[in-house]
């Protein structure tokens, strides 16, 4: 009896249920795709009493309709649809408290109270979910539990502002999260390191609010790391509170940050919007550069490890997993990419708002102040904005810097045959214009940004630095005109004009050696600038020797296709003399010159005219002349001769018949009777003989 019962038990401890990759297809099916949480929040609501139905394990007890709740035990538990109904119950509540986090404002405070209460459902949920599945369930499902029940305890405690109990919460779950990953099931491994990315950034905040607070380490987390952490974190509360703990941050510097220093002269900011502006527009400033460093550090490591997989696997097949490994590599360098042209955007969204807010101080300041008080003011503002459109156009310099560099990666790929198919082509125009923009944008950057003050010792300082400035855009400008001339030669290659490709190549190699000397007169030298435009000039030089070796031989395959052309008009029936002629103004090489066609040499040991295509065929073929369909002439009648009377053979009745008025009838019925006459005496003598 003990035996049964312990059979009985190990059976009812092997349901099994997928929970995260349940809650992940589930959530992109059903709005969260978009974080759209009311609409995921009814999908639950809806599923949540399918459920129910379907295993007779609804509230109402009977027909009339009285409430009474019926909790889920680990001995109701008979179908692993009993776990299912605790998941979505931790769902509905989850997607309703961050529905409530999405409308919540200042003038929403009651929210809050609903926010918390609905985050304290779900975890209640989720921990019945796991104790349940510890006594019903088989390791991996009260693993995946385990891990989704510290999870969104991690997100109570963060919402409530406890910052130990949420670090302490969300590490657990990371610990259990890489248990699971460690499982032979490469579905799950991305399920748990995905979820495990998404932990990360809320592990990281709550370390650098506890180093505030002077409860944790010094060197985790500083601003610039914050500023990172906010751009890719994914869950709604931690966006919020980096948000809300970055405006603090802001107002904070915009208190302590008055003037800024533009052209020698200390400007004077006194509207509290654009010092925000100017400090936000710094702090997206710094965060695209960390972002670029890392995405080329992360190239260069994709690089060399493609290389290595190179060396070690030359004969691997493209359906290899690591070659789906190599693609997933390209959308993720695809998304990097997009996601710095997105903080580009904001960046200047942030200094068309403070040039907004400029301009309307200046015309307040124009009709509210008078005299001197006026003229200054107003001078100020039109320093700062000049000061801030300057800026402007030095981001957007960067901007097209960068994507011209993305520009010539994916336009080398290209030239190798690796070109990512997701990606847009690149051709040489799209570089060109480029180029033309940012030559266009130096030339306004060295108006804007140059100085007219020289008298006294404060402005002698300003002119060294313009001077620098100047000599900085001009070394660039050189290197654009430099690229842009190579692609320009590009160009021309493709068209098939190898001269003008030639020479260009030429003027790149000479531009680019002006622009090295240009940059390393500047006072910091720009090694990688250098670098580049020695590179471009050596492919420069080798593609000197390509279009040239091209030209070569299209001038070659035009001799030959004109030759063939002037044969083919030929006409075929020529004399000989003109074959003979037409043979003396051929070149003489060294070599015979057949000009017979393949089928009138089989019998000689002869290749043919390589010029003539070796005289496959004749082209129009020659005319021949061919049977045709024989044509019988009846020459014997002209030769009969006929008797002028033929009325003494007409008998006595055919005379009677005959009518008497109608004489052109008898005469041509007697001349054809005589015919028939005649030919039945024919074929007489024929037998006879």
């Amino acid at each position: 009896m003990s035996d049964a019962t312990s059979n009985d038990e190990s059976n009812e401890r092997k349901f099994s249920l997928a929970i995260l990759e349940t809650v992940k297809l589930a959530q992109m099916q059903n709005g969260l795709r978009h974080n759209n949480y009311m609409r995921y929040r009814q999908y639950c609501t809806r599923r949540l009493a399918r459920l129910r139905r379907s295993v007779k394990f609804t509230h109402a007890a009977n027909r009339s309709g009285k409430f009474k709740q019926r909790v889920i035990t680990a001995e109701t538990v008979t179908n692993v649809r009993f776990l299912t109904i605790l998941l979505v119950n931790a769902e509905r509540a989850w997607s309703y408290a961050m529905q409530l986090k999405q409308g919540l404002t200042e003038d929403t405070p009651r929210y809050r109270f609903h926010l918390l209460a609905r985050l304290a459902k779900a975890t209640k949920w989720s921990r019945q979910l796991e104790e349940i599945c510890a006594q019903v369930a088989d390791t991996r499902t009260h693993l995946e539990a385990d891990a989704y029940a510290t999870w969104m305890h991690g997100n109570l405690m963060l919402e409530r502002e406890e910052w130990g109990q949420a670090l302490l919460s969300f590490g657990r779950a990371k610990a259990t999260l890489a248990q699971l990953a460690r499982i032979n099931d490469p579905e799950l491994r991305t399920l748990c390191q995905e979820r495990m990315g998404s932990l990360e950034p809320n592990i990281r905040y709550c370390k650098y609010v506890l180093k505030e607070h002077g409860d944790g380490d010094d060197d985790d987390v500083d601003l610039d790391e914050l500023l990172e952490l906010e751009s890719s974190a994914h869950d709604a509360l931690l966006q919020s509170k980096l948000h809300a703990i970055l405006e603090e941050t802001r107002h904070q510097q915009a208190k302590q940050m008055s003037t800024v220093m533009w052209k020698g002269q200390q400007l004077v900011i006194k509207n509290e919007k654009t010092r925000m502006a100017i400090i936000k527009a710094r702090e997206l400033s710094s965060q695209v550069q960390l972002s670029s460093i890392k995405k080329d550090n992360k190239a260069k490591q994709q690089q060399q490890q493609k290389e290595e997989e190179e060396e070690e696997e030359k004969n691997e097949t493209k359906a290899s997993p690591d070659g789906n490994a190599g693609g997933a590599g390209e959308r993720k360098t695809q998304n990097e990419e997009d996601r710095v042209y997105a903080l580009f955007g904001s960046l200047f969204s942030c200094y068309d708002d403070a040039v907004q807010q400029v301009r309307s101080d200046m015309r307040d300041a124009e009709k509210g102040f008078k005299g001197n008080s006026r003229t200054a003011t107003v001078q100020n503002l039109q320093a700062l904005k000049e000061y801030l459109t300057f800026h402007k156009q030095r981001h957007m310099m960067d901007r097209n810097t960068y994507m011209a560099q993305q520009y010539m990666k994916r336009y080398a790929l290209q030239e190798e045959g690796k070109r990512d198919m997701n990606t847009k082509k690149v051709r040489p125009d799209d570089l060109i214009n480029l180029y033309e923009k940012m030559t266009q944008a130096l030339d306004m950057l060295s108006s804007s940004g140059s100085s007219s003050t020289t008298t006294t010792t404060t402005s002698e300082a300003v002119e060294e630095e313009d001077e620098q400035l100047r000599r900085e855009l001009d070394a660039k400008k050189h290197a654009y005109q430099a690229f842009r001339c190579f692609f320009v030669g590009e160009t021309y290659k493709n068209a098939g004009k190898y001269a003008e490709a030639y020479a260009l190549y030429g003027r790149c190699a000479q531009l680019v050696a002006t622009a090295i000397k240009k940059h390393r007169a500047c006072t910091l030298v720009d090694q990688q600038a250098i670098d580049d435009l020695s590179s471009r000039a050596e492919r420069a030089r080798a593609l000197q020797y390509v279009v040239h070796a091209a030209a070569l031989l299209a001038e070659k395959d035009a001799q030959l296709a004109n030759s063939v052309l002037q044969a083919a008009s030929e006409p075929v029936n020529a004399s000989k003399a003109n074959k003979r002629a037409r043979k003396k103004q051929r070149p003489n090489d060294g070599k015979s010159r057949d000009s017979r066609t393949l089928k009138a040499r089989l019998a000689d040991y002869s290749a043919g005219d390589a010029r003539l295509g070796y005289g496959l065929t004749e082209l129009p073929p020659a005319y021949a002349s061919a049977p045709a369909k024989p044509i019988l002439f009846d020459l014997a009648l002209n030769y009969i001769a006929y008797p002028s009377d033929l009325s003494k053979r007409y008998t006595k009745k055919q005379r009677q018949r005959q009518p008497q008025g109608n004489s052109n009838n008898s005469s041509t019925t007697t001349a054809d009777e005589s015919k028939q006459q005649q030919e039945d005496q024919g074929q007489q003598q024929q037998q006879q003989q």
